[in-house]
């Protein structure tokens, strides 16, 4: 801990003097996204659930799509306005009418205001 604060008292100590050691602990406890970003599925190959987990710098209208390798929508997993954060999401390998999708290799794609980005995936069976 910085010399400011003491063990027994971390919670009910005066910090004054201590603006470094606040903004520390203020930027650690802030989950806010310095950037958007698209992570890669798990598990990855998957059957028959995978996660995707996505960071929002800002709040932002947020599209999630999964497409077929000829570029036809599956799934709209994601169509609203969010928070920013981190948020995850699930698809359990089927299309947009509850359908089962066959075995292959999937592509989501994550729009967010001016921030785009594309991954693939692979639904084992």
């Amino acid at each position: 801990y910085p010399i400011c604060f003491s063990e027994e008292e971390l919670g009910d100590q005066d910090t004054t003097g201590c603006s470094l050691a606040s903004n520390l602990i203020d930027n650690r406890w802030n989950d806010t996204p310095k950037q958007f970003k698209l992570n890669q599925n798990y598990p990855n190959p998957f059957n028959p659930i995978t996660t995707l987990q996505y960071d929002l710098a800002k709040d932002s209208y947020v599209s999630l799509i999964i497409y077929d390798m000829l570029g036809n929508v599956v799934n709209n997993l994601v169509n609203k306005n969010q928070n920013s954060g981190s948020k995850t999401v699930q698809w359990d390998g089927t299309n947009n009418q509850g359908e089962s999708v066959s075995a292959g290799v999937y592509l989501y794609k994550i729009q967010a205001g001016e921030f785009s980005q594309t991954k693939k995936m692979i639904l084992l069976k």
